[in-house]
């Protein structure tokens, strides 16, 4: 037994169909207009400024007037002494967010939306949202004065108890567990919009069901809650995983120092100290532009990567490529 198929309209009765959408929706795609042209003079015509990368740069004779040094800047990045600590460190940093920062919004979300004074619970969510509309600048400046040597509130507490005072951000052990601490704080309300946004979405009656059989509430969150909200945490793991190169610099910026660069510093650093030269050395644009390069291409191998496996494993994926 055959099976017939449609067969495909032709193309012109394909692009004349397109037409039609377009006319009869004029009005988003009229909207769309200021969004694209926003990506295409901030994004994608200062992308033209990659050929850097493979420029010796000389600022009179500007980006494409200066000569090609070829892969020399790439060799030059990858046979200096802090390549190694850089590169660890950024991965290990992000490895650590990803294992503790990641879960946190979930599930803080997940315990919020078991809160039942809706007045309470307001109040919760507005408290653990405000310290995100902080700028790192000035949340890492408070961290700072909290846990200064002399006159920190931390060290006064821990002196008055009888204890002795810390140099907590002048050692590479403490620099972890205060990046993370102060990261959980600043961001965690925030994320929880995203996933509370997403349980707000399932079907209440699924709950009630749930509740005539004899359900407790750590069976619902476990059975209803997680399994419906499933694909949203998917499609910002995979972004996650595709932002491990990217160590949050303005968290570590507001926080690191020289005595800490054994732990601390990481690309976005070593690219901004590079870029911006100091003291007898000058900026070296061109070197930035490679390193930043190479950052990005890894993290593009890493999203295309994390999409692929995370839908072989849970059959959800940002995007499909195949």
């Amino acid at each position: 037994m055959s099976v017939k198929t449609k067969p495909a309209p032709p193309k012109s009765a394909r692009k004349s169909l397109t037409l039609h959408r377009v006319r009869m929706n004029w009005q988003i795609y009229v909207m769309l207009i200021p969004v694209v042209a926003f990506y295409i003079v901030f994004s994608y015509v200062p992308m033209t400024g990659i050929v850097l990368a493979w420029k010796r740069f000389l600022a009179p004779k500007g980006i494409f007037g200066s000569p090609w040094a070829e892969w020399a800047n790439f060799r030059e990045f990858f046979s200096s002494p802090s390549v190694t600590r850089v590169i660890r460190n950024t991965v290990v940093l992000s490895l650590i967010k990803l294992v503790i920062k990641f879960p946190a919004p979930i599930i803080m979300a997940i315990l919020l939306n078991e809160v039942v004074h809706r007045r309470y619970k307001k109040g919760v969510q507005t408290i653990v949202y405000l310290p995100h509309f902080i700028s790192w600048i000035i949340f890492g400046s408070i961290i700072q004065m909290l846990l200064n040597n002399d006159d920190g509130v931390i060290n006064n507490i821990v002196a008055a108890l009888g204890g002795s005072r810390h140099p907590f951000l002048s050692d590479p052990n403490w620099f972890y567990p205060v990046l993370l601490i102060s990261e959980l704080i600043k961001d965690v309300g925030w994320g929880t919009i995203i996933y509370l946004a997403a349980i707000a979405g399932v079907d209440q009656g699924q709950y009630e069901a749930a509740k005539i059989d004899g359900a407790k509430r750590f069976q619902c969150i476990r059975h209803i809650t997680i399994p419906s909200i499933l694909p949203t945490i998917v499609i910002l793991l995979i972004l996650e995983i595709g932002n491990i190169m990217n160590a949050n610099f303005g968290s570590i910026y507001s926080l690191y120092n020289a005595n800490v660069y054994s732990v601390a510093d990481v690309i976005d650093t070593f690219v901004y100290r590079v870029g911006m030269g100091g003291g007898d050395r000058a900026p070296r644009y061109e070197l930035a532009t490679a390193v930043g390069l190479f950052k990005n291409v890894i993290n593009v191998f890493l999203l295309v990567s994390g999409n692929l496996i995370i839908k072989k494993i849970t059959g959800y994926s940002m995007y499909v490529l195949d």
